[in-house]
């Protein structure tokens, strides 16, 4: 069995994005059930369209049971899978290719309103604060990269998947932040992407 995981490269002028940092931390391989579940990483860059298609050259190579895309929400103070993607780009800051959409518009004109995730999230949630991790649901993803990606992945794959955004690590972090220490952050993840091949294990 095959979770695919991916993060994303820094953006915005940071040297770190804790969602790569976290995925560089998960091991090879998470027993669960008696078996063994491979995670296959990769990342992905802060580019819209092109996120997607990338996610797509990915998907071919691996062909996973399972995808999570993580990516970083500077301000938040936990770790919070998403339950919808939204159809939708609205982006003051650009993006590293210097691409911005200071006008509402759609990912796609021809696709529905929002996708749901089809990840365990109440029980990644429960999970997580479990082992003494700040998490929480969150119902957007925003409208900036992170959401590109998630609705670009929800409309491309049969097999369950979904975003998890985790908060800026406190060690970039600017002084007086909504924050999480990287470790913090590295174990929700780990704890998150168990749940999900616990799920897939049956």
């Amino acid at each position: 069995m095959r979770i695919l995981v991916t993060a994303f490269e820094p953006f915005g002028g940071d040297s770190v994005n804790a969602s790569m940092a976290a995925l560089e931390a998960l091991p090879e391989e998470i027993f669960v059930k008696g078996q063994a579940v491979q995670v296959i990483k990769a990342g992905i860059p802060v580019v819209f369209g092109q996120c997607g298609e990338v996610l797509e050259q990915v998907l071919e190579q691996v062909c996973p049971d399972g995808v999570i895309c993580l990516g970083m929400a500077a301000g938040r103070g936990q770790i919070t899978p998403e339950v919808f993607a939204v159809n939708a780009r609205y982006a003051r800051s650009a993006d590293n290719a210097g691409q911005c959409f200071p006008v509402l518009s759609s990912c796609d004109p021809e696709g529905p309103a929002a996708y749901r995730s089809s990840l365990p999230v109440e029980a990644m949630v429960s999970r997580m604060q479990e082992v003494g991790i700040a998490a929480g649901l969150s119902f957007t993803a925003g409208t900036y990269v992170c959401n590109d990606l998630f609705y670009h992945l929800m409309g491309s794959v049969s097999v369950p998947a979904g975003f998890i955004h985790v908060p800026q690590a406190a060690e970039e972090a600017p002084e007086g932040r909504a924050a999480m220490a990287q470790a913090d952050i590295n174990r929700g993840i780990l704890a998150s992407v168990t749940v999900f091949a616990e799920m897939l294990a049956g």
